[in-house]
């Protein structure tokens, strides 16, 4: 703010006795308000009530010599006009003595009061203190010259003139400030409007023709007609929101400035359905923000009822973009969602094709129907256009609480329970953990350069069952790849070793770690009989480079997970591993 100090100061209070001065530089007063100045009369030349008061004192002064005009005439009998010690020079136009004094003793001459004549008024200080002349020490005579301001009057005129300078610079800098602050239509829409009602908005990001079209949703099922739903401007609506993401805001993302919902249904039965939220920011960096926090949130799916079953990276969608498959159950129905997030410059989009047939959507399509929204977008958003969009195996995105482990979305629903799963602390493999008891190694002594596990279980369901994840860092690929044959032999060998046992083929699986490279592992399912007692076992392993993950599943009466799935999360375990860091 600019600092508006007055130029005035506060004066110090005077006391009775003190004289005090005008700003124009006055003949001092004293407190009582009278008259004699530094020049009074000496002593003995008070004047009686029949002689005239001076109304103001003035007279010339030289450094050398004082020059003293009396009259001529009218002076009483005897009395001599000339000052003791003075020597006559001359006179004057006017008839009167001019003498050169030493000591001047001036008694002015009496004149008669009359009784109209006008009374004098005593001087006063107050706006016209400025029309009196000023009082010279060496006399009383009026002078007719010219008057000169005082020091103390300059000053304040000089102060007043400053002030004033000051004043009009500060409210053209005021002006010119508000003009350079004021909103532009292409400003940052974050800040709000000018208060004036004339001042311009800036023109909203989406609009309708920034969502999802029927036209654009064709590629998803191009043998169906796709007819629009509702189109919500606003929070995202009850049970609208996109899987693993869900309708409520998310913990650490920007505001944004606006949120559309549309719905779009194909006709026909088992229809699929396509969901698009569209979300504009204010500035990039909240739209880069929001996308990384939502690709996150995407990365953990903690939605209860959904899991992550694969992930895809993805290209040419804009700016950044990225694709996940999810499979759901909710109300007792499962259904199969390919979710696609992308952003293109302030613009955030996902679309969520979903269906209940047993054949899965295709992710292509799903990003081919967005494709056709960034499009629409990318140029007002101020981002990157679609181009040819494509997509190839990954992991899901980064996710989870614990970097390098499974997140709670990586493990699939466990029989027909909607209990979400939790991770316990990680620590290093426990010594009494056997595993299925066919693996003829011990985890927490097997060479490593780095080994840690940790032990998932249902939240609020009783009992032993859980699923136990041991990660392991070795020295190389080569030796990775050695301990995940080693595993599965023992498996395949078990039943000679133990008579108790019995063992399925080893099922082969793969896919793509977060570097690109390869994932390669086997699962199987392990049965020890202890008398009348039968024991299953899940169990799994894969490596990718130097890193090798082992998940262990026991599952009880109603809670178990399918092959399939079982296979996914092994291949998982070793994807998220080469996440850390």
């Amino acid at each position: 703010m600019a600092d508006d100090r007055s130029t005035n100061r506060p004066r110090r209070a005077l006391g009775p006795d003190e004289p005090t001065t005008d700003q124009a530089g006055a003949v001092p007063t004293t407190g009582e308000g009278s008259a004699p100045g530094p020049a009074a009369v000496s002593s003995g030349g008070g004047f009686t009530e029949d002689e005239a008061r001076p109304i103001y004192r003035e007279a010339a002064h030289d450094a050398d010599a004082a020059t003293v005009r009396t009259p001529a005439t009218d002076a009483p009998a005897g009395e001599d006009r000339t000052a003791e010690g003075a020597e006559t020079s001359g006179t004057g136009t006017d008839g009167a003595a001019v003498t050169r004094a030493g000591r001047l003793h001036f008694t002015p001459r009496a004149r008669p009061v009359e009784d109209d004549a006008t009374t004098l008024l005593p001087r006063t200080s107050g706006l016209d203190e400025r029309r009196a002349p000023v009082a010279d020490e060496a006399g009383d005579d009026l002078d007719d010259r010219p008057r000169r301001l005082g020091h103390r009057a300059r000053l304040a005129l000089l102060i007043g003139a400053v002030a004033a300078v000051v004043v009009v610079g500060l409210a053209i800098g005021y002006a010119v400030v508000g003009v350079r602050d004021q909103p532009t239509a292409g400003g940052d829409p974050s800040q709000p409007a000018a208060t004036s009602a004339a001042s311009p908005t800036p023109t909203a990001l989406l609009d309708d023709a920034s969502m999802l079209t029927p036209q654009g949703v064709l590629p998803i099922d191009p043998k169906r007609t796709w007819t629009p739903g509702t189109t919500v401007r606003g929070a995202i609506p009850d049970g609208s929101g996109p899987a693993c993401l869900g309708g409520d805001p998310l913990e650490g993302a920007p505001t944004p400035q606006q949120t559309i919902t549309r719905t779009l249904t194909a006709t026909g039965s088992g229809a699929p359905t396509a969901t698009h939220v569209a979300q504009a920011y204010a500035s990039v960096d909240d739209a880069t923000q929001a996308f990384s926090v939502a690709s996150r949130a995407l990365g953990t799916c903690a939605v209860t009822g959904d899991w992550l079953s694969a992930g895809r990276t993805v290209q040419g969608l804009g700016d950044e973009a990225t694709a996940v498959a999810v499979h759901s159950v909710a109300d007792g129905r499962r259904a199969q969602h390919w979710v696609v997030l992308s952003r293109t410059g302030r613009a955030l989009d996902v679309v969520d094709a979903s269906t209940s047939a047993k054949k899965a959507l295709n992710v292509t399509t799903v990003t081919q129907a967005l494709a056709s929204v960034v499009a629409s977008q990318c140029a007002a958003a101020g981002g990157t256009c679609a181009t040819t969009a494509s997509s190839k195996d990954g992991p899901p995105p980064v996710g989870g609480d614990e970097p390098g482990f499974l997140s709670v979305g990586d493990l699939p629903p466990v029989g027909t329970t909607t209990a979400p799963w939790v991770g316990t602390p990680v620590e290093p493999p426990s010594e009494d953990f056997t595993g299925s008891q066919c693996e003829s190694v011990t985890w927490s002594t097997t060479a490593a350069t780095a080994k840690t596990s940790r032990v998932y279980l249902l939240q609020d369901v009783p009992g032993i069952f859980g699923l136990n994840e041991i990660t392991l860092t070795v020295k190389d690929a080569a030796t990775a790849a050695k301990l995940v044959d080693k595993i599965k032999s023992d498996w395949s060998t078990c039943k000679e070793r133990k008579l108790t046992a019995t063992v399925d083929a080893p099922t082969k699986v793969s896919g793509t770690a977060a570097d690109g490279t390869a994932v390669t592992g086997w699962t199987t399912e392990v049965e020890q009989k202890a008398g009348s007692t039968v024991t299953r076992f899940r169990v799994g392993i894969a490596s990718s480079g130097d890193k090798v993950a082992f998940v262990f599943l026991n599952p009880q009466k109603g809670l178990d997970v399918d092959a399939g799935d079982w296979s996914t999360v092994a291949v998982r375990a070793v994807q998220r591993s080469t996440q850390q860091g």
